[in-house]
């Protein structure tokens, strides 16, 4: 027997009529569009320490406003950094970023329809940041490297106060073996910074070393070498009255090598064309920046001096006679180290296509960034995990010139550079190690 029909299809029909007329009335007599959660993107310009932000438009009838947040670091909660309350109104600029950070962003669409509580909806995290650490290099036990340079091949060369010898590596940290300088141990000299080998490259991939040897009983025997790109010894040539310090390359291939109270200038194959008495303030570090002769400077150490902190000073010739750029600035009270302030800067490193110069700073254990001489941004903190330096420790120098005699001082030391495609190098002294950064 067939089981009797409970709802006739007449009834049926009302039933899902009167569905259809309640579900209306409940939007108000009509339907919207739907809603998605919005899409963010970020781009992160370390050029300027930013991040542009853009998303998709939400549609104009439902729209209340958008709300940008930001959380800087893994752990951190998300605060609000913008609301825009114009539709139209799809990007956001963050700016003053701090590097070497790992920054999230997400965006938050509030909206509504008719008859309805307004609601949230949030896009997905996007993080990223710049000039992060990327990778480190750990060299052999002793050899403190404290000065870095790059060539045209990507190759990395490493100098140190422990050792007479270059290291190589890669760019993927990856070790290419070493190039000896001299039998003898390396002689250091404590100055405004820790005084060791120099290295330099040329446009043809010849690498310079500057550096000074220890004798027992005798004046340090200061001497330079130059090799090709293959590790082919060119020369070694004896440097008669200095102490070799600081070593940089000009655009046309002369050499400039600083001694305690000279400069020399050198042609490429090791004569000597000129020397040029040193001013009164002592340097730390030199390079060129745009065809200009730049030093790190103390004047500070001086009395009568205005300035009252390092300066990185940018001057027309190698005389220094007349400045054209300077970088750094004065403390504004005895407590201040704030940024911009450079207290021990020990190197630095010139990206001439966007007027940068990050500079490598012991008294904050940071690297600073300065862009048009002002500045921009900065990482680092002392320790020994990644992303710190410890650039302060003990290091057997010469304390008699005459005699050769050492002890053993507590002094800063370290050094920075970059290569052309704009990763960052920083020979993390006492810590034994090179760290890599992301342009």
């Amino acid at each position: 027997m067939p089981l009797p029909e409970v709802y006739p299809s007449s009834v049926m029909r009302y039933f899902f009529l009167a569905v259809v007329l309640c579900a209306c009335a409940a939007s108000g007599g009509r339907s919207g569009p739907a809603v998605d959660a919005p899409v963010l993107q970020v781009e992160f310009d370390s050029a300027t320490a930013s991040a542009q932000l853009r998303w998709n438009q939400a549609p104009s009838s439902l729209f209340l406003a958008y709300e940008v947040q930001r959380a800087a670091g893994p752990d951190q909660e998300f605060v609000s950094l913008f609301r825009r309350e114009s539709v139209a109104e799809t990007t956001a600029v963050d700016t003053d970023l701090v590097a070497d950070t790992a920054y999230r962003y997400r965006l938050l669409l509030n909206h509504s329809r008719p008859g309805r509580a307004a609601r949230v909806l949030t896009s997905s995290e996007v993080e990223g940041g710049f000039h992060r650490l990327m990778g480190v290099w750990h060299l052999p036990s002793g050899f403190l490297p404290t000065c870095l340079a790059v060539d045209g091949q990507g190759v990395v060369y490493v100098a140190g106060a422990g050792a007479a010898r270059v290291e190589r590596f890669d760019r993927a940290g990856h070790t290419l073996g070493s190039w000896g300088l001299d039998p003898g141990p390396v002689a250091c000299l404590e100055a405004v910074s820790l005084a060791t080998p120099s290295l330099a490259v040329d446009h043809f991939n010849n690498l310079y070393v500057v550096y000074s040897v220890r004798e027992k009983g005798k004046p340090p025997r200061s001497q330079w070498t130059k090799f090709d790109g293959r590790g082919r010894r060119i020369w070694t040539h004896p440097l008669e009255g200095i102490f070799a310090r600081h070593l940089a390359i000009d655009a046309e291939g002369q050499v400039f090598i600083e001694g305690l109270n000279q400069l020399y200038q050198f042609n490429p194959q090791g004569e000597l064309l000129a020397h040029y008495p040193l001013p009164s303030l002592p340097a730390s570090s030199l390079h060129f920046w745009k065809s200009n002769f730049a030093v790190l400077v103390f004047p500070h150490l001086f009395t009568d001096s205005e300035w009252q902190a390092p300066r990185l000073v940018a001057y027309s010739g190698p005389e220094r006679g007349e400045a054209v750029m300077v970088v750094g600035r004065d403390p504004l009270s005895s407590e201040d180290s704030g940024s911009g302030l450079l207290q021990r800067p020990l190197d630095f490193a010139v990206d001439e296509a966007a007027s940068r110069v990050f500079v490598l700073d012991a008294g904050s254990s940071s690297v600073a960034v300065f862009r048009h001489s002002r500045f921009l941004t900065s990482w680092g903190r002392a320790g020994d995990g990644e992303g710190a330096f410890r650039l302060a420790g003990t290091v057997e120098v010469v304390e008699d010139l005459l005699t050769g005699a050492t002890a053993h001082r507590q002094v800063v030391a370290g050094g920075i550079t970059r290569d052309a495609e704009g990763y960052l190098y920083v020979a993390d002294t006492f810590n034994n190690r090179i760290q890599k950064f992301r342009p």
